[in-house]
């Protein structure tokens, strides 16, 4: 589903879409959402990207095709400075 962000960045003047410019997940344990993950970081950033580089990046930022991947950085994510950006919930068990 995502292969078409890829090879092709799509020409919405800086944007994903008409409608939206940025992707955030907010992932909630055993919501299949490190396959989520996994298929978004290769999208924005590079099939070689993991949450694992993400994490050991400076300021957990991997600059990508479409924009920049961001993970657990709250200023950046509250800034809006993504393109996708991942926030892993602690378990509450």
């Amino acid at each position: 589903m995502l292969s078409w962000i890829r090879r092709k960045p799509p020409q919405h003047k800086g944007r994903l879409t008409p409608e939206f410019d940025r992707v955030y997940h907010y992932h909630i344990r055993k919501t299949a959402g490190s396959s989520l993950n996994a298929a978004f970081l290769s999208a924005f950033a590079g099939k070689r990207v993991t949450v694992k580089a993400l994490a050991g990046a400076p300021k957990h930022r991997i600059a990508g095709e479409i924009g920049p991947a961001v993970g657990w950085y709250e200023r950046l994510i509250k800034s809006g400075s993504f393109a996708y950006a991942l926030h892993i919930r602690r378990s509450i068990h």
